[in-house]
């Protein structure tokens, strides 16, 4: 009967009297299907939200990429600079043009190892920081919650002295070519 009623008045709510336990049924089972849309639709939103920022963080990563290889290479430039008495004396003395590019390219090396390190460690603290802050303090910053990924650690000791090294390539080739009479 209610469902041939609901069939000719679908806007109608029909109340049955005697059964309460079948009323009690359907508002639980009108629930769960509310809820698990709402959580649905929650997963959509974070799920575009995640994709957004994903998006907004490789753009930014490679700003800073972009941003470090040239502040790396202004660096080694006044770097030889400072350094072309020395690298006259070397070049006098009889080094060649490979050694002081090696020379130039190994402290780039060196100088990329040391920051990468530097920067994995501070960004993990920053970042572990700010996770605690955005939820709302409750979390202390302790070593249990820094996570620090293998794959992360490899790639950023990995990617630091060769960007280094890429930062310094001209540079170097420049240092190198400088005439010891000229120093």
């Amino acid at each position: 009967v209610r469902a041939e009623i609901e069939a000719l008045l679908p806007e109608t709510q029909v109340i049955e009297r005697g059964s309460k336990a079948l009323a009690r049924a359907e508002a639980r089972l009108k629930a769960y299907d509310t809820a698990q849309a709402a959580l649905a639709d929650e997963k959509a939103v974070r799920s575009t939200l995640r994709t957004e920022r994903e998006q907004t963080a490789g753009v930014l990563i490679g700003l800073v990429f972009a941003a470090a290889a040239i502040w790396i290479a202004l660096i080694s430039v006044i770097n030889t600079k400072e350094r072309t008495t020395e690298i006259g004396i070397l070049r006098a003395l009889g080094c060649g043009s490979r050694q002081i590019v090696a020379l130039v390219l190994a402290r780039a090396v060196f100088t990329g190892v040391a920051g990468g390190a530097l920067g994995l460690i501070a960004g993990q603290l920053i970042g572990a920081k700010i996770g605690a802050a955005l939820d709302g303090g409750a979390a202390a910053l302790t070593a249990g919650n820094i996570l620090l990924d293998t794959k992360q650690l490899l790639l950023g000791l990995l990617a630091a002295p060769l960007l280094a090294l890429t930062a310094s390539w001209i540079p170097a080739l420049k240092a190198a070519q400088k005439d010891p009479a000229d120093t």
